[in-house]
């Protein structure tokens, strides 16, 4: 919200959830069309007997293996983090799990990131899982203007987020 809000400041205007029903003319410097993800699979999955579906993907456990027992699906064809590292943990775990390696990868911390300027980016809970998880829990903010540094490179805008535990556990 803070990213969007910042960014509308700087003059660029977002039409969320807009369906085509005309056509009209735009006075834009550039336009983003951002329409989402969702898998894509060219194999006739029906054929393998492997539960699909058009937008979440293919459906697998928490080990990533799929309803055909053997058959597993990594990255962005089971909808799960569609990023490239998320992937390469799936894929790692995945391995460990046939090699009869234990593991202590954690999905449910995966982080990401949003390239602007500023830039977003989380690893672990959001502050609504938090809400519905951990009654108590503590948010902290530091913001960027109140740091030297971020103020003589002109990057005065943002701020950190820390959520923890009662216990300030992060």
């Amino acid at each position: 919200k803070r990213l969007r809000k910042y960014l509308e400041r700087q003059g660029i205007t977002f039409r969320m959830k807009t369906a085509v029903t005309s056509l009209a003319d735009i006075d834009a410097d550039a336009i983003l069309i951002a329409t989402g993800r969702k898998p894509n699979v060219s194999a006739d999955l029906a054929v393998a007997g492997i539960t699909y579906d058009e937008r979440k993907g293919i459906s697998v456990d928490e080990h990533f293996e799929t309803n055909v027992s053997g058959v597993y699906a990594i990255g962005d064809v089971n909808g799960k983090q569609m990023l490239a590292h998320a992937a390469e943990m799936q894929g790692i775990h995945v391995v460990n799990r046939l090699t009869g390696h234990q593991d202590n990868i954690r999905f449910d911390i995966m982080p990401s990131a949003i390239f602007t300027s500023p830039e977003a980016a989380c690893v672990g809970l959001s502050e609504d899982q938090c809400k519905a998880t951990l009654p108590g829990y503590r948010c902290r903010k530091a913001f960027w203007r109140a740091n030297g540094k971020a103020l003589t490179m002109d990057a005065a805008e943002g701020l950190l987020k820390l959520l923890s535990d009662v216990d300030d556990r992060i």
